[in-house]
């Protein structure tokens, strides 16, 4: 009974940081886009292949990021809670992208999922890792 109930806990501390680390790396995302645009407005022409990279990169970055917030604020499974808040990082991409846009899932699609949950595993690693400062 004991351990059904700190399991739940853990479930519920899981989801928080789940779901801040998303929001973080949501934040970090919008923050890099309007940068890339920026400098795309600079260069006043750019080719469609630069853009795309552009905005793969940056979805990596931001998931990195949102791995390694939440796996710092759960302190264990790094892995998982950086693929998870990856994946809630893509599914918020996911859906505003398909409201302003008539496009399909396609391969690109398939292909910014396993990125994006990739390098937020790898943040997670990196978060639960990330040793303390000492004073």
């Amino acid at each position: 009974m004991k351990n059904d109930k700190s399991q739940q806990l853990t479930v519920k501390t899981m989801a928080r940081a789940v779901i801040f680390g998303g929001l973080f790396g949501g934040i970090i995302l919008i923050l890099m886009l309007l940068l890339s645009a920026f400098i795309v407005l600079k260069m006043r022409t750019i080719s469609q292949g630069i853009v795309f990279g552009a905005s793969i990169i940056s979805s990596c970055i931001s998931s990195f990021f949102a791995g390694f917030i939440s796996a710092r604020i759960l302190k264990e499974r790094g892995m998982a809670v950086g693929a998870l808040s990856s994946l809630l990082l893509f599914i918020i991409i996911l859906i505003t992208g398909t409201l302003f846009t008539a496009d399909n899932v396609n391969l690109s699609t398939l292909m910014r999922l396993a990125a994006m949950i990739l390098s937020g595993a790898f943040g997670g690693v990196l978060g639960v890792n990330k040793k303390k400062r000492r004073k």
